[in-house]
């Protein structure tokens, strides 16, 4: 199986397993390019993954220069929404939205879950 279709798998799962409250998902390289997604139409994929990953340049520069530490992973809300960033490589996130009340102890840890399946997916370990 080539690595895109492993990885479209990899989203798939992660939305399955998040029950009625997975949206969508996305893996976005640091330069804001998708490398693979999983939303409905209506979502505009080439801005979640541009803002995305401008907003977590944002925060990682907010965290290094008040000293404040390394960015694990970001939460935002938004009036009907979550998204969820958190990177599987440096240089690359995933970036999971969610229905606002959605069970943060299940996203938190399918995160975790699923980005260890995008590293073997990607065959980083």
């Amino acid at each position: 199986m080539a690595v895109s279709a492993k990885l479209d798998a990899v989203l798939d799962g992660l939305l399955r397993d998040l029950g009625g409250d997975g949206v969508g998902a996305i893996l976005v390289r640091r330069d804001g390019l998708p490398v693979a997604q999983r939303f409905p139409p209506n979502i505009d994929t080439k801005t979640v993954a541009a803002l995305s990953m401008l907003a977590a340049g944002a925060l990682r520069r907010l965290g290094a220069d008040s000293k404040l530490g390394d960015l694990e992973y970001a939460l935002i809300h938004y009036t009907g929404y979550m998204a969820y960033l958190d990177y599987v490589t440096p240089d690359i996130a995933l970036v999971a939205v969610v229905n606002r009340n959605a069970n943060l102890g299940l996203l938190l840890l399918l995160a975790d879950q699923y980005i260890n399946q995008i590293k073997q997916a990607m065959s980083i370990q």
